[in-house]
Order: C-alpha cells, then sequence, then structure tokens
C-alpha cells in the first residue's frame, strides 16, 4: 500500500518513476482528462463498437462512375460532370482556391471553347477563350457588363447598335497601346475625345469608302484625305456648305469667300471683305506708269507669266491720274504691257494700269454642273438681325453705297430691284423652317443619361 484511504493523493517528483515490479493498479476510473489513465474494461468497450471486416463495396455518387463490389475498382468523374445544388447569393455550386502566386482558380481546355456560362434565369450567356477571342458574351441588354467596385467606371459592350458604351467620373473611356505613344480618353471633361500620339492625336476611316484624316499631326491640326474631297463642311443654321480639297477647286462650297479683320477705329466691330467671284479662274498684276514720247513700256510683275494663259485671256484697263489724253493698248503679252497715245494728243502723262488674265490650266473648268447639293443663298437672317440691332451698321452695305450714288433711300431702292427679286425667288433663299436640313441619321444618337447597372453590378 502506498497510501490510506485518508490520503489525498501521492506525488512525484519531476523525472521518477513509478515502478509497480510485477503488481496492478486496481479500482481505477474511467479517464476524464486527456492524460488519464484507462482500464483494459474501458479500453475493450472503445474498440469494440469500431465496425470491422472487409470493405465490400465502392459506390460511385454525383458525378462518378465505377467503383464495384470485388477486387481493385476504379472511381471515374462523368463528362460532362453535372452537378446541381443551392448555394448563397455570392457562393457558387463550385469554389476553388489556389494559394499560389501565379496559380489559377480554374484552368479549363476545350476544342470549341475553354468555357461556357449562361444565366438561367436570363438570357445572357458567354463563352470563354472562344476561337481567337478571350470572351465573347451575349444577352439581351448587353454583351458584357464591366464595372469596377472601387470608383465610378463601368462599361457595356455590345449595346443596342453601339460597340461599347462606358462612364466614368473622369472619362468614359480610356485606350493606350503599351507598343506605341498613343493614348485617347473618350468622353473627357466636356470633350468627345481628348488623344495623343508621337505620330498623331488620332487617325479615322471609313472602312467602306475612302476618306480618312489624321487629327493634331505634326504642326497640322487635321489633315484629311478621300477621292471624293478632302473634308466637308455645312452650316446648319445658314445652309452654307463647302467641300475642301474638292476636284480642281481649294474650296467649292454655296457661300462667298471672305477676309475679317479688326476695325482700325472701333475696337468693337470688324470688317469683313468679300473676294471678287467671275466665271473664270483670274490673275491679275497692277501698277502705275508714264508716257514718255507717247509711249510706255511696261515689264508686268515678274511671276504673272508664271501663272497666266499667254495666248487668250489678257485684257488690259487704262485710267489717266493727270491732265488728258487717248491711250491705247499697242501690245500686251504675260510679260509686258506697251501702251501709246492716239497722234495729236498729249504724249506725256500718268495713269494706272491693271491687267487681268486666265490661270494656266483652268481654261475649260465648267461654269455649269451637275446638282450634287442644294446651293440656295445662305441665310441673311444673321445680317438683317445685325442691321436690325444696329441700324447704323446699314450705311456700310453694297445696297447703301449704290443707293447714295442714285441719291435715293435702302428701301427706295430694294422696291425698285424687281428683277433681282424675281432671281432671287428662283435660286431660293435658304429658310430653316421651311427647307429640310441635311440627313444625319448615319450617325447615333447622343444617349441622355447612362442605363441603369444590373443587379448585382
Amino acid at each position: 500500500m502506498v497510501a490510506a484511504a485518508s490520503t489525498p493523493g501521492v506525488t512525484f517528483a519531476s523525472g521518477n518513476d513509478l515502478n509497480m515490479d510485477g503488481n496492478n493498479i486496481i479500482n481505477l476510473a474511467n479517464p476524464a482528462a486527456a492524460q488519464d489513465a484507462a482500464t483494459k474494461a474501458y479500453v475493450d468497450t472503445q474498440v469494440g463498437g469500431v465496425p470491422t471486416g472487409d470493405i465490400t463495396a465502392v459506390n460511385a455518387g454525383t458525378g462518378l462512375s465505377g467503383g464495384g463490389a470485388t477486387g481493385d475498382v476504379t472511381l471515374n468523374v462523368d463528362i460532362p460532370l453535372v452537378l446541381s445544388g443551392r448555394a448563397s447569393r455570392r457562393g457558387g455550386v463550385i469554389e476553388t482556391t489556389n494559394t499560389s502566386l501565379f496559380g489559377y482558380g480554374i484552368k479549363s481546355l476545350g476544342n470549341t471553347a475553354g468555357g461556357y456560362f449562361e444565366d438561367a434565369d436570363s438570357s445572357g450567356y458567354a463563352f470563354v477563350g472562344v476561337t481567337d477571342y478571350g470572351i465573347e458574351g451575349h444577352g439581351n441588354v448587353a454583351g458584357a457588363y464591366f464595372k469596377d467596385l472601387d470608383s465610378s467606371g463601368y462599361a457595356y459592350a455590345g449595346y443596342g447598335d453601339v460597340g461599347i458604351e462606358a462612364y466614368g467620373s473622369s472619362s468614359g473611356g480610356y485606350f493606350a497601346d503599351t507598343n506605341g505613344s498613343g493614348l485617347a480618353h473618350v468622353g473627357y471633361g466636356d470633350s468627345g475625345i481628348a488623344a495623343y500620339g508621337n505620330s498623331s492625336g488620332g487617325y479615322f476611316k471609313d472602312s467602306s469608302g475612302s476618306g480618312y484624316a489624321n487629327v493634331g499631326i505634326d504642326d497640322l491640326g487635321i489633315t484629311a484625305y478621300g477621292i471624293e474631297a478632302g473634308g466637308f463642311f455645312w452650316d446648319l443654321d445658314s445652309s452654307v456648305w463647302a467641300n475642301v480639297g474638292y476636284s480642281s477647286y481649294k474650296i467649292y462650297g454655296s457661300g462667298s469667300v471672305s477676309f475679317v479683320q479688326n476695325h482700325p477705329e472701333n475696337a468693337g466691330q470688324v470688317i469683313v471683305y468679300a473676294a471678287p467671284e467671275g466665271d473664270e479662274v483670274a490673275t491679275y498684276t497692277r501698277g502705275s506708269a508714264r508716257l514718255i514720247d507717247g509711249e510706255a513700256r511696261i515689264p508686268l510683275g515678274e511671276t504673272f507669266k508664271w501663272v497666266t494663259n499667254p495666248d487668250i485671256g489678257l485684257t488690259s484697263h487704262l485710267t489717266l491720274k493727270n491732265g488728258w489724253s487717248i491711250l491705247y493698248q499697242a501690245s500686251l503679252t504675260t510679260s509686258e504691257l506697251v501702251v501709246k497715245s492716239a497722234p495729236g494728243y498729249p504724249d506725256d502723262v500718268e495713269f494706272n494700269y491693271i491687267v487681268y488674265g486666265l490661270r494656266i490650266g483652268f481654261e475649260d473648268t465648267t461654269v455649269v454642273q451637275q446638282k450634287t447639293e442644294e446651293a440656295r443663298i445662305p441665310s441673311m437672317a444673321d445680317h438683317r438681325k445685325a442691321i436690325q440691332e444696329q441700324p447704323e451698321l446699314a450705311r456700310y452695305t453694297a445696297l447703301s453705297r449704290y443707293a447714295r450714288m442714285q441719291d435715293k433711300t435702302r428701301e427706295a431702292v430694294q422696291q425698285n430691284m424687281k428683277a433681282a427679286t424675281e432671281l432671287l425667288g428662283k435660286i431660293e433663299e435658304f429658310d430653316p423652317a421651311v427647307h429640310k436640313l441635311p440627313e444625319n441619321d448615319q450617325y447615333p444618337p447622343l444617349f441622355e443619361a447612362p442605363v441603369t447597372p444590373p443587379p448585382g453590378g
């Protein structure tokens, strides 16, 4: 005996063993703690509860085939593997986690596509890794929807008749060529596109036609090209239109050619002059000369002969500066004008001259042509409004000048211009309330507001 019943227990110092010398420990309680000793009866009871015998069969469960009841057996994964079940809104029937830094959650290969996904409740479906595309998506609203959960950007791909419709607080879209310098913001601030590149800011081409343009190229704002014209511009308020770089014309259109200059005596106004227009492409040179012994041999501007037809179209106009005489053109070439006075008349007088010619190569330009665009007289509403608001501007118009020459009022001359009124009526002045504006239905409409993101987006 080690201790009497009244003894609470025996403690051995660490490292000392209890040697029973072939004797038993009796009256041992069932173990409660992990390090408690156990009796043979307790161990036999626990072991007796474990099933004994051989494995009699291996049965295949959901998504598996094979198995068996004898010998070696094999379990196969069904192809296709069909699993169904109910998962939480943010969960999935299959969930994978790859803790490797460069691993994949799922890697899938197939001859048609790497993967196929479909929303059973809606129209959306997508192929992943299909032919040469990363993703091919389809849906009744859009082919795809993308959103940055940390920021404002989101986009629809294949939305209605639009390839991409994108939104963001910085810009609607950003595109950059990682192999070059080109980059562009689309829907940036109040600009449709802000684009940059070492070659040009932008390049646009009509894939069904010949037209293409570079925007912001070298030191030029735009360079444009096309089989019909380099560019076409239309003012929808006045109907003035112009082709730039068209046929044999630098500018071909329905308005006048003008230049604008600050008014030298009124800082709030400008002077607008119009270029003379005729039924030919003309050149001219002018100057002053003096008769000596009844003759003047005048060398014309040295460049005049390089741009003017030497055979047809040469004319001259002579105006005496002081005194009087009778002058006539003795001879005229693109290099020299010879002027003489009539016999018996003053032969020592000064005069001004102007020589007109035809621009070389433009002698056969057609004046009457087949109509390709409406070419009415542009709306003069802006000019009438300006005179209505500032009546003093009327004195500078051609109508007022010719009225003063006739010692009449503007209104009186206008009322008497019956032939001009009839001619204008045949040509028509453009009136936006009456005449149809050019169609613009080949361009997509502007969206007034972003569409609503899909649920869960």
